[in-house]
């Protein structure tokens, strides 16, 4: 089995999930540049990466925007499963080629059907309980820059 689509949540996964809101009322996000990179690592090898969320907000899109590689978004999903099995019935892929990496309870479906499942070390209790591993950083602190090397490593064992 090689792992051919990578997806991250957002908010908690790729972010710290924190939001930071100036006197302007101006809201932004903090991202780890290392999971950039890592992504990018995995674009390179032919791996397809997502990013999952059930937010709105342009703050993603300004980000992804900056970066040499596609991430493709599904954005403001609520059913996040549903979403992705939408995305995958396009590409004509299935669950037993994801990797899939989130923090909170709008994951936990997803997580049950990935073929490779990760999270990060502070994710909520029920998420730690069904992932394959945890990572050994926080979300927004390395968490999918783990997992990606993970990813990339796990398709060289073959």
């Amino acid at each position: 089995m090689d792992i051919k689509l990578f997806i991250s949540d957002l908010d908690g996964t790729l972010t710290d999930g924190k939001y930071y809101v100036a006197d302007n009322g101006r809201v932004s996000k903090s991202f780890y540049t290392r999971d950039f990179y890592a992504m990018a690592e995995l674009a390179k090898n032919n791996i397809r990466v997502v990013i999952a969320t059930s937010a709105t907000s342009g703050i993603v899109y300004k980000k992804l925007m900056s970066l040499p590689y596609a991430i493709h978004v599904i954005s403001g999903a609520q059913d996040k499963k549903k979403a992705i099995e939408d995305y995958l019935n396009v590409l004509g892929g299935t669950w037993d080629n994801v990797a899939y990496i989130g923090d909170a309870e709008n994951d936990m479906e997803c997580i049950k059907v990935a073929a490779l499942t990760c999270c990060p070390k502070d994710s909520i209790p029920d998420v730690l309980d069904l992932v394959d591993f945890a990572s050994e950083y926080d979300g927004g602190n390395g968490a999918v820059w783990e997992f990606a090397n993970y990813v990339l490593g796990f398709n060289k064992r073959g």
